[in-house]
């Protein structure tokens, strides 16, 4: 069995590994604010925990350290709704 690969995530966020019908994907947790689901097949990422669905990402990812920069925009994805739940709170 080959070895996870580790990412740099914010603190307190999880990546879980999981293996589906299509392949690996991963689910990026932020507690408070959401998930998004990582395609690295399709090398994109969807809202929430789903297995379909358009893929959003600025893409394209390829080269060295595509899946490094596919997880950061995710991560820049959820930190922006983030912002948007901090912003609605605040009213």
């Amino acid at each position: 069995m080959a070895a996870k690969e580790t990412f740099s995530i914010p603190e307190g966020w999880t990546l879980d590994h999981v293996t589906v019908t299509r392949g690996e994907e991963a689910i990026l947790t932020a507690p408070g604010v959401g998930y998004v689901t990582i395609v690295w097949h399709r090398r994109g990422f969807r809202p929430g925990i789903s297995t379909i669905g358009k893929l959003i990402g600025k893409g394209p990812f390829r080269g060295r350290g595509w899946k490094q920069r596919l997880v950061n925009e995710a991560v820049a994805w959820l930190k922006e709704i983030e912002t948007q739940i901090a912003q609605r709170t605040k009213r």
